[in-house]
């Protein structure tokens, strides 16, 4: 059964990051668009109601169920991470920790904009370029709902393609002091290129050589999937 209050960072990720009892886990959250701080509920945060519920024709259907499995299942991974403060060497458990960073790359609020701005973005360069040719196959017309249940059902396949490529990184665990900590955002995978610099188009592609892919886990743990 679907949760209708579904979050695109799970919750057991943003615990990592708490504080207060058990029962009541609170982050710190800073709004940009606001430019203000406040503390709430773990609970309240990088999520949305209804956020991966779609229809196909009279039909709905959601991806938070499978999503909740995923998370079940890789939470005891990171937990373990986190106790023995080291990298996994089980080969099932690094493939599931694999899949789980890549969904989470795919499943953000701002990964669903880009998809369905695209359509608009593409439209309006073809129009700049001068319009349609003629007899061309033009783009169809997609509803706001039809383009995010596509968004939807995308995130299995591309997390599916992901994997492999963060699978083959050198995997390597960073620490850091309470004083100092790491901080989780809304897209919580950060993306990073230090050989090959940022003025060169396409340095942080997945197989992109020198390419550095982290996940904080708590504030003072981050994962690091990096380039051989």
């Amino acid at each position: 059964m679907a949760d209708d209050h579904q979050h695109y960072v799970p919750q057991f990720l943003l615990k990592g990051f708490s504080t207060g009892g058990k029962r009541n886990k609170q982050v710190w959250v800073f709004d940009k668009r606001d430019d203000k701080s406040y503390r709430t509920s773990v609970r309240n945060v990088a999520s949305q109601g209804g956020f991966y519920d779609f229809s196909i024709g009279n039909e709905r259907r959601s991806l938070d169920p499978a999503l909740q499995r995923l998370e079940s299942a890789v939470a005891d991974d990171i937990r373990t991470v986190m106790q023995r403060k080291a990298m996994p060497s089980d080969q099932e458990a690094r493939s599931r920790i694999a899949f789980f960073v890549a969904v989470q790359m795919v499943r953000t609020d701002a990964q669903r904009q880009q998809y369905i701005d695209l359509e608009d973005l593409l439209r309006r360069e073809i129009e700049k370029r001068g319009g349609w040719a003629e007899g061309a196959a033009r783009f169809p017309d997609f509803s706001l709902e039809e383009s995010t249940a596509q968004a939807i059902q995308l995130i299995p396949h591309l997390a599916r393609s992901a994997a492999p490529f963060i699978l083959s990184k050198s995997w390597i665990l960073y620490a850091t002091k309470a004083s100092d900590p790491f901080w989780i955002g809304d897209n919580p995978v950060t993306l990073d290129n230090n050989i090959n610099e940022a003025h060169i188009p396409g340095n942080l592609g997945l197989a992109s050589e020198g390419i550095e892919i982290c996940l904080p886990i708590s504030d003072t743990l981050s994962m690091g999937f990096l380039c051989p």
